[in-house]
């Protein structure tokens, strides 16, 4: 319904200019009104299985009814040969020998919910879930952030397919009533409570989700819809039937308030996928990350943060599991980001056994970055506030491995050798505050290129012109070790003086200046202010 909206709305002419705006059409929903979302995933207990499986071979979940194996869910090539959910397992091996039936394990469904109800925060913070195959989500506060109903929809069935489910929807103003109409398999959304009844009353009786004597009941009294059994004598059916039915009736239509447990998140994230088969396949790792990587960012959404880092493990089977960790420069959710780092590492990771499962893990959420716009820039590739600089770092960690690169960091100390140390890079997503040490403190007319080790002058420098003398030198400016040129220095600006490291027993006590070679070069130098009194080149500038 929503593309033939948007084929009418191209056909209509334009408006004449500084013509007001047209009103919305009646259908759509005004802002801030409730609005239900009934996601319903017949196959959930087919679509947990481990993913990658040609999609061409039938297969079925099986499980024990009434003391003998029926089909739970069917994949599409299996209803394609007539096999269907609700058929008896021997009866579908007979119509379809090659179909592979699975044991149901309810374990495996109920983590793909948690899976389904995480990844949905992305889209809203209110969830609930309808086990053990079923999420029911408020979306009326989220349709103006994503650009209205059909947009919003459009974008979770992009998700849902690329995370391999099937899905029946609804959108009603009441959860009751979406549910029904999901049940029902009635996708076109009701924005209005007014039209609430017309589209209730063609549901059928089956998927009212009424106790199984109330059902056959209504099926004795020849009622097949919710239209039917709206027409009932209100009192006569509850003495009758129950109170079931007008309740749920009445929930429906937003007669009686319907109260639903809203879901909420664990503290942290760890899930994992199983693979079909055991391999070292880089494209079915990857078709694993990234559904994994959809729940992550739901599941960060709802959480209103980001992720600090990523923990890969890799099972093998009687082996240590392979674990990567990959740190980010800036907190991010965004799957696209997450999955550009996740397959630079795994492209080259050396896989020496294969793989069982894939699970990640995130543990440290953090604020996000402040999101600030480019005035120009229709979008960013990178997450806000993350700078060029910093991606190639961190495109650069996860392609090399943790620790492979290296950053420097200030440290609270006068001695210029010792402003800085070596540390394994993180990122502002791994710091938690400033550097060790407080902000770190740069000697006055420090260069930024020091020399590893300070090299001693063959003679002084001269006097900056027309100025003050050198300082004595105390004889000899140092033996041996050779200067920076044939050319004697003159000296341009200072002194500065560094006097410190006396709790360490590395203290220093120098006068540094800025001298300047025949050719036009500045070094960084100094004199020792104790006997011998020497002088050094510590620095050159640019």
């Amino acid at each position: 319904m929503a593309a033939v909206t948007r084929d009418a709305a191209a056909r209509r002419p334009a408006p004449p200019p500084h013509a007001p705006a047209a009103a919305p059409p009646r259908c759509a929903p005004a802002a801030g009104t409730r609005l239900w979302l009934a996601l319903q995933f017949p196959a959930l207990a087919l679509a947990c299985l481990p993913p990658g499986a040609a999609d061409d071979r039938p297969r079925a979940v099986s499980v024990h009814a009434d003391r003998r194996p029926v089909l739970l869910a069917t994949n599409p090539a299996a209803r394609a040969a007539g096999v269907h959910a609700g058929m008896a397992v021997s009866a579908a091996a007979a119509l379809c020998p090659a179909l592979e039936v699975t044991r149901h394990d309810p374990v495996l469904e109920s983590a793909a919910l948690q899976g389904l109800a995480a990844w949905s925060g992305r889209y809203t913070s209110w969830i609930s879930l309808e086990p053990p195959r079923g999420l029911l989500l408020e979306i009326g506060a989220s349709l103006r952030l994503f650009g209205g109903l059909g947009p919003l929809l459009e974008r979770m069935r992009g998700d849902l397919r690329a995370m391999g489910h099937e899905v029946r929807r609804a959108v009603a103003p009441t959860p009751a009533a979406a549910w029904l109409l999901a049940r029902a398999g009635d996708e076109t959304p009701v924005t209005l409570a007014a039209r609430l009844a017309d589209r209730l009353s063609r549901v059928p009786v089956p998927c009212m989700d009424l106790p199984p004597r109330t059902a056959h009941d209504l099926e004795a009294l020849g009622l097949a819809t919710f239209g039917d059994c709206a027409r009932l004598p209100r009192d006569g059916a509850g003495r009758r039937l129950g109170p079931e039915l007008a309740v749920l009736m009445d929930r429906a239509l937003g007669r009686r308030p319907d109260p639903r447990r809203r879901w909420h998140p664990p503290p942290r994230f760890e899930r994992r996928v199983d693979l079909p088969v055991e391999g070292a396949d880089r494209d079915l790792l990857l078709h694993a990350a990234g559904r994994l990587l959809l729940e992550l960012s739901g599941f960060l959404c709802r959480h209103d943060r980001g992720a600090g880092a990523l923990e890969l493990h890799l099972a093998h089977r009687g082996r240590p599991a392979t674990r990567c960790v990959l740190e980010l420069s800036a907190p991010s959710r965004d799957p696209g980001h997450l999955m550009a780092l996740v397959r630079e590492r795994l492209e080259r990771l050396p896989l020496e056994h294969e793989v069982i499962h894939l699970a990640l893990r995130v543990e440290r959420l953090l604020d996000p970055a402040p999101r600030t716009g480019d005035l120009y820039a229709g979008s960013a590739a990178a997450p806000a506030g993350t700078a060029p600089a910093e991606l190639l770092v961190e495109r650069l960690g996860a392609r090399l491995g943790h620790g492979a690169v290296r950053a420097l960091e200030r440290v609270a100390d006068h001695r210029p050798e010792r402003v800085t140390r070596e540390r394994a890079w993180q990122g502002r997503a791994g710091a938690s505050g400033g550097a060790a040490g407080g902000n770190g403190v740069t000697p006055c007319g420090m260069p930024v290129w020091l020399l590893p080790e300070p090299r001693p002058l063959r003679r002084a420098p001269a006097p900056p012109p027309g100025g003050d003398a050198a300082p004595p030198s105390d004889g000899a400016a140092g033996r041996g070790g050779g200067g920076p040129g044939r050319d004697a220095l003159r000296i341009e600006h200072g002194p500065w003086r560094i006097e410190s490291g006396w709790w360490d027993g590395h203290d220093v006590a120098r006068d540094y200046y800025v001298a300047r070679d025949a050719d036009g070069a500045r070094h960084w130098i100094y004199r020792e202010r104790r006997p011998p009194r020497r002088w050094f080149v510590h620095g050159l500038f640019a």
